[in-house]
């Protein structure tokens, strides 16, 4: 098994809908749990008004499968991938998904790991996505659910890279289904 980890996130487009957001977090942590127990997937969601934010570990090619599902969800698009990479063990145990708000102690985390009091990740790098979701994994809030799988605990310290970062832009291109034509259905080709 290759243990990998992927670090991404999307443009929201729930915003869009008709079902509140904790419908929407309970949703898919009910979607995330069933996923953990049937792929041996793991991590962490947090979202706001305008993005979704995740971590992923499991088995890579598991994890493939799950982010073509995501780029194919509506509920998300303009999925950016800011790290794909194998790790040797999990940091995000089990299923926690999140709303990003704002409050006292969720802003001083914003402010620790990136450049604003609030979740923006177009401008964070995958070290800082990540801390900061570990770091909210701890936190203590009604609108941060978590399923049986592990224990929270605080970001360990990581050094600041000094590699380039690679963000790969990711766009579903699936054509829609094609349609039978009378030629076809009566045999006459295509």
């Amino acid at each position: 098994m290759y243990l990998t980890r992927f670090t991404f996130y999307s443009e929201n487009a729930v915003k869009n809908s008709n079902i509140s957001s904790a419908d929407h977090i309970k949703n898919i942590l009910v979607t995330c749990s069933r996923n953990t127990l049937a792929s041996g997937l793991s991590g962490a969601l947090i979202f706001n008004d305008r993005h979704f934010v995740q971590v992923m570990e499991g088995e890579r090619s598991m994890l493939t499968r799950s982010v073509l599902n995501i780029i194919k969800d509506e509920r998300s698009r303009d999925v950016v991938l800011v790290k794909a990479a194998p790790i040797s063990v999990r940091r995000f145990p089990g299923w926690t998904v999140g709303y990003a708000g704002h409050t006292e102690k969720l802003d001083a985390i914003y402010l620790k790991h990136g450049v604003t009091a609030g979740l923006d990740p177009t401008r964070m790098s995958a070290t800082s996505i990540e801390d900061l979701i570990a770091d909210m994994m701890t936190v203590k809030s009604p609108f941060i659910l978590r399923n049986k799988g592990g224990s929270p605990h605080p970001a360990p310290p990581q050094p600041a890279s000094t590699e380039p970062q690679e963000v790969i832009h990711i766009k579903a291109n699936v054509p829609p289904p094609k349609q039978p034509t009378l030629a076809s259905v009566v045999g006459w080709g295509s």
